[in-house]
């Protein structure tokens, strides 16, 4: 992925927890799974293969800034 900053796991959204996140500079995508195992799996091969991320503070508040603009639509 172009840009990868980080990614947020474990959120609510649409009724859906087993949530995930990657967050770009210029595209956000969230992803939803069946189960946790599954998440988890995919939270492995992300950060095996993009990284942890940068600055992952400023990481969580730029998602929550995103997932509040999203939640007012």
């Amino acid at each position: 992925m172009v840009d990868f900053a980080c990614f947020v796991s474990g959120f609510t959204l649409d009724k859906e927890s087993n949530t995930i996140a990657i967050l770009c500079q210029d595209v956000t995508v969230i992803l939803a799974f069946d189960t946790r195992e599954r998440l988890i799996q995919w939270q492995v091969k992300i950060a095996n293969n993009l990284g942890e991320g940068k600055l992952s503070l400023l990481c969580f508040l730029l998602f929550f800034i995103i997932f509040l603009d999203y939640k007012t639509q």
